[in-house]
């Protein structure tokens, strides 16, 4: 009877109640590529054993019943509309083998479900390719009305206005190509799709992303999951997220004799922490002089502007950026 006690208790979804995510998922443009991006951690000391996660794209499809000649010159087509239609989302995991040949089609560095470390906060991102269930469909996509967007659209129109608009449009993108940013222009030989066409994509097909994290408690032994979800009121673009772990301070490195320890939950995640401009602690006899790390809650859910098109990002591996 006790231990039965116990275990109605200690449920798993209680305790999943414990795993945080960020308050907005954002999308970032890294090299020309976009890529979504959320945030997890958990809040209690003990660990998450064998924590994976899983990320599905709920959204609507609509496809046109004609062959969509019509559509490329701003006709409304028929349309046929399947709704809620679920897609797992690739998640980017550095896994690029040296043996695959970098002309290899695929996500050969993604994967349908990410084993993560909950002791640390943790970045899970998704690339935006033209697969991604994310991104408005090339050549072109119709909304709820039936009305055509994309950029063979806009082609057709700039060609029936006449030719000064294919010569500036001409005269840009070799300007574009001579400054070195014609990559921001377009991806995998498509025109990259801007973050108004993405938003007003999401917007018309009323998506939402979901997200599973499942995993095992060290201390009960019991399976757990948390839900969590965004719909496009939860996505900012060109943020990133701000620092929320940091080293301790060299006085408290000194005073453990150089003998710190990997121990990231030594404070209570309830409390706030102050950061001055050497990183140190403020709490004084709370302070674990065997921790070589602090997580800084307070700033879990805090955003800071990125730059439009990154270089590189910490939260994306070196070998699954665009060479």
């Amino acid at each position: 009877a006790i231990g039965l006690l116990f275990q109605r208790m200690s449920r798993g979804q209680k305790r999943g109640r414990t795993i945080v995510f960020s308050d907005v998922a954002i999308i970032r443009k890294v090299r020309g590529r976009w890529y979504w991006m959320f945030r997890v951690a958990e809040l209690r000391k003990q660990h998450i054993i064998g924590a994976k996660i899983r990320v599905f794209c709920v959204r609507h499809e609509r496809c046109p019943l004609s062959d969509g000649e019509a559509g490329r010159d701003g006709n409304v087509v028929e349309l046929e509309t399947a709704h809620f239609v679920s897609h797992p989302l690739p998640l980017l995991n550095g896994s690029y083998s040296s043996n695959q040949s970098s002309s290899d089609e695929g996500n050969h560095d993604c994967s349908f479900e990410q084993s993560i470390l909950m002791g640390l906060p943790h970045v899970v991102v998704h690339r935006m390719d033209p697969l991604s269930p994310m991104m408005p469909p090339r050549p072109i996509w119709y909304d709820e009305s039936g009305v055509p967007h994309g950029p063979a659209l806009s082609a057709s129109e700039s060609l029936t206005s006449g030719g000064a608009g294919t010569a500036e449009s001409s005269s840009s993108l070799l300007a574009a190509v001579e400054d070195g940013t014609a990559h921001s222009m377009v991806q995998d030989g498509q025109i990259t799709p801007s973050a108004d066409e993405i938003t007003e994509f999401l917007h018309d097909r009323h998506a939402e992303i979901i997200i599973y994290l499942e995993g095992t408690c060290e201390v009960t032994g019991m399976a757990l999951q948390a839900r969590h979800s965004y719909r496009v009121e939860d996505i900012a673009f060109h943020q990133t997220f701000a620092p929320c772990v940091f080293p301790t301070s060299p006085t408290s490195s000194s005073a453990a004799g150089g003998g710190k320890r990997w121990n990231p939950f030594s404070r209570s995640s309830k409390e706030k922490v102050d950061h001055d401009a050497s990183l140190t602690r403020t709490v004084g006899d709370e302070t674990d002089d065997n921790c070589a790390l602090e997580v800084d809650f307070s700033q879990f859910h805090d955003l800071v502007p990125a730059p439009y098109d990154s270089h590189s990002c910490p939260y994306i591996p070196s070998s699954s950026l665009r060479k």
